[in-house]
């Protein structure tokens, strides 16, 4: 019984830990942030870093095995070089609503 008890409070409050990123209006916090980093790489401006990262940023961009870039100074650096390397990249964001149902 106090397994079943443990089990069912433990689903319980991971439940509520994820409810605070569902998706209940097109602007949601999980699209804010998503539209946030799409914005910035189109943007191709490391001045708009910190709009989108916090100050103690540790990336591993493991595609080009620069290694660990640690702090948001770096990342700056990293990023400068992936926009002068890439000049025509781009994302684009999509909605659920923006495909047809099959």
């Amino acid at each position: 019984m106090k397994r079943i008890i443990a089990v069912t409070v433990m689903c319980v409050a991971m439940m509520l830990v994820g409810a605070h990123v569902r998706a209940d209006d097109a602007q949601s916090r999980c699209t804010r942030i998503a539209n946030n980093w799409v914005n910035f790489l189109n943007a191709k401006d490391s001045s708009m870093v910190s709009d989108v990262f916090t100050e103690d940023i540790v990336e591993e961009d493991v595609p080009t095995g620069t290694g660990m870039i640690v702090g948001i100074d770096a990342f700056r650096k990293f990023i400068d070089g992936f926009f002068m390397a890439f000049p025509q990249s781009s994302l684009s964001t999509y909605t659920l609503s923006s495909f047809r149902e099959i």
